[in-house]
């Protein structure tokens, strides 16, 4: 009778829970204040397309973002109706979920969508995000549905998924610099399971799929490498206007468990609350099956915040905002990271992701 009655309150939480996030996360966005970098959005998206182009050449984010939103923003009416700058994060942080919803159930279990869901929707992190009239939910919503694909393409791999993976890889590395990153070290994951898994008859369709995302970001490639030697060439100059020492390493640190709109000191210690959590069942889950590699995908996420970390360091002129990319590094904290698509010899899912999930599942369910 209690299995019965966990499994029922499981399915209804399933069902239930993107509504919830549509509430909650809506409740952010009925409002027109922006802040600092909303406003330099609402700015760029009034200029005409060739100019707004051309103005994002001299900017670290591609127009990509910039151009879907100035078509959303006049579907709305335009004006000083701000309010519709973050409906549009709010649409990619809700198509996010049902990711989780539906995605996440059909490489996983039901179970596990429901803490997928659950604890996107608890971190503060993202509830700032879906909110903010920025291209950071946007950037999740793609990665993470590469990621999921990258999965759902070892367990079965179809024509339709590669397109699919590729048309999301495309969209992760126009979203924001750091997801380019990320989809870079996606695909090297991804590279490296087919070979360990020894479906090398794959491999035409990877080399194609990353072929075609390299050659639809090449032309924006030039205007990164370009921006990069000029802040570098010109760190020297400003070098005294911006001094990185431990108290700035410190705030970065907290923004990862966090955000700026939220009771600081609160939402610090719940982010963290919750990351532990995972943690913890998650190391006990890897523990109690004898399968140590998501370590490997841990090893992943510590180069990728690494990469973030030196290039921070490198551009002094004009420091990278790492905690704008918390949303994108709570796919981690969230169950569902990139590096999902590791798999151990027998062939099924052995990923941090997964076992997290799982592992916090059965635990609970174990332990009550």
């Amino acid at each position: 009778m209690y299995f019965k009655n966990q499994k029922y309150f499981c399915h209804l939480l399933w069902n239930i829970l993107p509504f919830l996030g549509l509430v909650v996360w809506g409740m952010l966005c009925v409002t027109d204040n922006l802040w600092y970098d909303e406003g330099y959005t609402a700015a760029l998206i009034s200029r005409p397309l060739k100019e707004l182009i051309e103005i994002t050449a001299q900017d670290v984010h591609a127009p990509f973002y910039y151009i879907l939103l100035k078509g959303f923003y006049m579907l709305w009416g335009g004006g000083t109706h701000f309010w519709s700058l973050k409906l549009f994060s709010l649409f990619f942080m809700e198509a996010y979920l049902f990711l989780g919803k539906y995605g996440v159930k059909k490489l996983f279990d039901e179970e596990t969508a429901v803490y997928f869901m659950l604890f996107s929707l608890l971190m503060p992190s993202m509830c700032v995000q879906a909110g903010n009239a920025r291209m950071y939910a946007m950037g999740l919503f793609f990665f993470t549905a590469a990621g999921l694909l990258a999965c759902g393409i070892l367990q079965k791999s179809t024509g339709k998924k590669w397109v699919c993976f590729c048309m999301c890889s495309i969209g992760s590395v126009y979203s924001h610099t750091f997801t380019m990153i990320q989809t870079f070290i996606l695909y090297l994951i991804l590279l490296g399971a087919l070979l360990w898994q020894k479906k090398t008859a794959l491999l035409k369709w990877y080399l194609g799929s990353g072929l075609a995302v390299a050659a639809c970001y090449m032309a924006w490639l030039t205007v990164i490498y370009g921006q990069m030697q000029s802040r570098i060439s010109s760190a020297g100059a400003n070098e005294a206007l911006f001094i990185p020492n431990m108290y700035t390493l410190m705030d970065y640190c907290k923004e990862w468990f966090s955000a700026m709109d939220t009771p600081i000191t609160l939402a610090i210690y719940l982010g963290m609350g919750l990351t532990l959590f995972l943690g913890y069942y998650a190391v006990d889950g890897m523990r109690s099956g004898k399968s140590y590699i998501p370590a490997w995908g841990m090893g992943i996420l510590g180069l990728t915040a690494l990469t973030a970390v030196l290039l921070c360091d490198t551009l002094l002129s004009g420091p990278l905002y790492l905690p704008g990319i918390r949303g994108a590094g709570s796919v981690v904290r969230g169950g569902n990271a990139a590096d999902c698509i590791l798999q151990d010899q027998d062939g099924g899912a052995a990923d941090f992701s997964d076992m997290l999930c799982h592992a916090v599942s059965r635990r609970i369910t174990a332990g009550v």
